[in-house]
């Protein structure tokens, strides 16, 4: 008896080891641990392991994700598709690293368990790296998720540049360009233009300026929505499918579109094309998104010119009408092909900023209203004309000195204009000057506000104003031959803003006109005992724009520059 009850306790002994041992390995109490009822129930407390990514996974063989100068990824993550998960976009390159090709732009969308499900795979729609041109090495600028859009911005090109920002929206299981911005600038001279529109709406805006930093708003409006374009489809502008139509078509020549991309102007030829046989032709202006175009049945096919405003409302269309200068020409409201006005002239035809005015140098001055300004009139002198089309009247408003000689005006902005006049016999330049212009009328005194201090130079013998706005904004750095104006900050005094200088004798500046470079930033402002005094603009970047400190004191000198002008049309000698 004594001998069961001591085996029995034994076993006891060993049972209870084996379960503290168990207890170590395993980490779970007893009371704690519950046996579940069926396997489903067990499930349901397990939590749910999201699944390891690997974006290697997601490329296909031969190819890598592509990367910046930098070498990080062209990558962008963001909700897509509003489920509250984060997206992917990337963009795929190739591995050979000899091989210049077009790089493919793919989009997979975030699943609960941390996969991806490939919602679309374009190829070959990104440009491929060392592809846009000398100054640009890569030209994808920025890949970017915003408010449920991709949105891919590209440059390309050298001295002159152009971009695109391209918005890309899922919209009915379809991916689909929805917005586009387009640009071009150049690095070299003070010109720049940008185009933004809206493919779902139809809204565009038009902008314009000295630089990419200072755009002013010149048009907007709304043109018919256009079909948008699947991203599979994406080839840039969306509008060039419509333009490569035209322009791909034997029997058409001169296509030429409207800054705000809603007009085009083409000459149809019936049997082939002008270049291979005189044949019939008709000239039409279409709008990109109609069914048909309007004939234009008072021009033929003697085109010298065709002219847009710079909104896109207005047609210029020039004929050759005699002599190798002289042309007819009609302008017409785009809108319905009305001729708004007939005009014969010399030379270009050029269009203020604001659209509303056309310049140009004629001998036709049958309804023109002669301004105050003009001299005594004399047959076949030219004159520099202005014709208003929100007044419908056209003014004279520069007349000529001699008979065969004509104006090559240019709009410094819509109250200035810039003019050379040119001999029709040798072909060269023998002025150049300015005149200030409101409403097609000239400003016979200038408008410089609250003169403030008068500037007279000694030695020059010369004086000219300044307005109050310019307190403590300048410094003169004075010459023997003359002046600069230099902007002052409140870190330094550089930028010129202007100079005057005595250029020399009349001699020598009729001699500088002759062989004057393209661009020369001269302009005469009188003569005083045989000697040239010419007014110098500024050339080349004044401050760095890409810095927050060089944009803000760039904005302060061009607002200087505005008036520029006006205080140089203060300019007089002295006693």
């Amino acid at each position: 008896m004594k001998l069961k009850i001591g085996m029995i306790i034994a076993l006891l002994i060993c049972t209870a080891c084996q379960s503290k041992e168990a207890d170590l390995v395993t980490d779970v109490k007893p009371e704690t641990t519950v046996k579940p009822k069926t396997e489903i129930a067990v499930a349901a407390q397990t939590p749910q392991t999201k699944k390891e990514f690997k974006l290697e996974e997601l490329i296909p063989q031969g190819r890598k994700i592509a990367t910046d100068l930098s070498g990080e990824p062209l990558k962008a993550e963001g909700d897509l598709n509003k489920d509250g998960i984060e997206d992917l976009v990337f963009i795929v390159d190739s591995e050979a690293m000899d091989v210049l090709e077009n790089r493919d732009l793919a989009i997979y969308l975030g699943e609960k368990d941390g996969s991806y499900t490939k919602s679309i795979y374009a190829k070959s729609i990104i440009m491929c790296k060392n592809c846009g041109g000398g100054g640009i090495e890569e030209p994808v600028q920025d890949l970017a998720v915003d408010r449920g859009s991709v949105v891919l911005n590209s440059m390309w090109g050298s001295s002159t540049r152009e971009y695109e920002n391209a918005r890309f929206q899922l919209r009915d299981k379809l991916w689909l360009l929805i917005g586009y911005t387009s640009g071009i600038y150049s690095i070299y001279e003070e010109t720049a233009s940008q185009r933004d529109f809206n493919l779902i709406t139809g809204d565009y805006i038009l902008k314009a300026g000295k630089s990419m930093d200072i755009l002013k708003t010149i048009s907007s409006g709304k043109n018919s929505p256009r079909k948008l374009v699947e991203l599979v489809n994406y080839v840039g502008d969306p509008d060039n499918e419509a333009l490569s139509k035209l322009s791909n078509n034997d029997h058409i020549e001169y296509v030429t579109e409207s800054p705000n991309r809603k007009y085009v102007f083409y000459i149809y030829y019936d049997n082939g094309t002008h270049s291979t046989k005189e044949v019939p032709s008709r000239v039409y202006v279409k709008q990109l998104d109609a069914k048909d175009p309007i004939e234009l049945k008072d021009v033929d096919d003697s085109i010298n010119s065709v002219v847009w405003s710079p909104d896109g409302n207005y047609l210029l269309v020039g004929l050759v009408a005699g002599d190798e200068h002289k042309h007819h020409g009609n302008l017409y409201k785009a809108s319905s092909m009305e001729t708004l006005k007939s005009i014969n002239y010399y030379g270009d035809v050029t269009f203020s900023p604001d659209s509303t005015r056309i310049v140009y140098s004629s001998d036709d001055l049958a309804d023109t209203k002669v301004s105050s300004l003009n001299l005594e009139k004399e047959d076949e002198r030219e004159s520099l004309v202005i014709y208003d089309s929100t007044t419908n009247d056209t003014y004279s408003i520069v007349d000529s000195y001699a008979s065969g000689i004509y104006f090559t005006p240019f709009w410094n902005n819509k109250d200035e204009i810039a003019y050379v006049v040119e001999s029709m016999i040798e072909g060269v330049v023998t002025d150049q000057s300015i005149i200030k212009v409101k409403s097609g009328k000239p400003e016979l005194k200038p408008k410089v506000s609250s003169i403030y201090p008068l500037y007279e130079n000694e030695k020059g013998k010369f004086s000219f104003e300044f307005p109050k706005e310019w307190e403590n904004k300048y410094a003169i750095k004075e010459y023997q031959s003359g002046i600069t104006i230099l902007h002052k900050n409140d870190f330094s005094t550089k930028g010129e803003l202007f100079g005057v200088f005595e250029y020399g004798s009349v001699d020598e500046w009729k001699e500088f006109l002759i062989d004057q470079p393209s661009g020369e930033p001269y302009v005469k402002l009188g003569v005083r005992d045989g000697r040239v005094f010419v007014k110098k603009s500024p050339g080349g970047e004044v401050y760095d724009t890409n810095t927050l400190l060089g944009k803000k004191t760039a904005e302060d000198y061009f607002k200087l520059l505005e008036q520029e002008a006006s205080i140089i049309e203060t300019f007089k000698f002295t006693d």
